[in-house]
């Protein structure tokens, strides 16, 4: 069965797991917003997976905010998440 971590980015710099055999089924998956500036989370561990970064709004249609238009995640924002998940380790 496969599991999932929620790791907040103030954690994943102390995150660690000794469990081999988790190790070589675990990959890293970072969704930030777009206008986040870019934070570096350098963690031995973490740095060692598959990892897939991504960088989109947690949103169901566009909004207006300011004067910008935030759109919601695209089917190539999706199509990359299908492409990594076909390609990760089980």
């Amino acid at each position: 069965m496969k599991s999932v971590f929620n790791i907040p980015r103030v954690a994943a710099k102390e995150w660690g797991n000794t469990d081999e055999k988790l190790k070589e089924t675990c990959v890293w998956i970072s969704i930030s917003e777009p206008n986040e500036q870019r934070t570096i989370v350098s963690n031995k561990y973490l740095d060692q997976l598959p990892k897939l970064k991504l960088s989109l709004w947690d949103l169901t249609e566009a909004v207006k905010w300011k004067e910008e238009t935030l759109v919601p995640p695209s089917e190539g924002d999706a199509r990359k998440l299908v492409d990594f998940f076909s390609k990760a380790p089980r």
